[in-house]
């Protein structure tokens, strides 16, 4: 009688516990469009992107919560370097102006600046690849990534590159 009162426990731990391993798992990044282990750059753990494969948070390169995107590991307001408001436009630091807007997301794309022209197009998120433009050729592909991220880390990787 007692062991069928442990099971709905034990059937909740393990759910638990299963969901905890599956945040806790990297999305790793790969260059170009392979799996190939040999080509990871990088991997986004938690909000966390590091560099290489490993998840030693003092190789972060930078973090975000959702909303911001810091300087390495921190969470502090000295080490923001962009927000993304409201109208779903990603600022530099805190700033309000448009003047200061890095770029727009919307939906699966990535707009240069204050535009959602079709010419201010640079990158799409979707199906685990990143595109340069709106490609969805295996052609357009720039990195794959093996896990879903949000568009916001998925920002977050083409700013540490340099490509934003």
């Amino acid at each position: 009688m007692l062991r069928r009162a442990f099971v709905p426990q034990l059937l909740l731990v393990g759910l638990i516990a299963s969901a905890l391993n599956a945040a806790a798992q990297p999305a790793y990044i790969y260059e170009g469009r392979t799996w190939d282990p040999n080509k990871i750059i990088g991997n986004i753990w938690n909000g966390v992107l590091i560099e290489g494969e490993g998840q030693n948070l003092s190789n972060a390169i930078v973090r975000t919560d959702g909303k911001h995107i810091y300087l390495g590991n921190s969470t502090s307001h000295f080490d923001l370097l962009y927000t993304l408001r409201d109208d779903n436009k990603l600022y530099n630091g805190d700033s309000r102006f448009l003047s200061d807007v890095v770029c727009t997301i919307r939906g699966p794309h990535i707009y240069l600046g204050d535009s959602e022209n079709s010419l201010d197009l640079v990158f799409t998120y979707k199906q685990a690849h990143i595109y340069e433009g709106d490609g969805v050729s295996l052609l357009d592909v720039m990195l794959s990534i093996d896990q879903p991220i949000t568009m916001i880390e998925a920002t977050m990787v083409l700013l540490a590159m340099d490509l934003l």
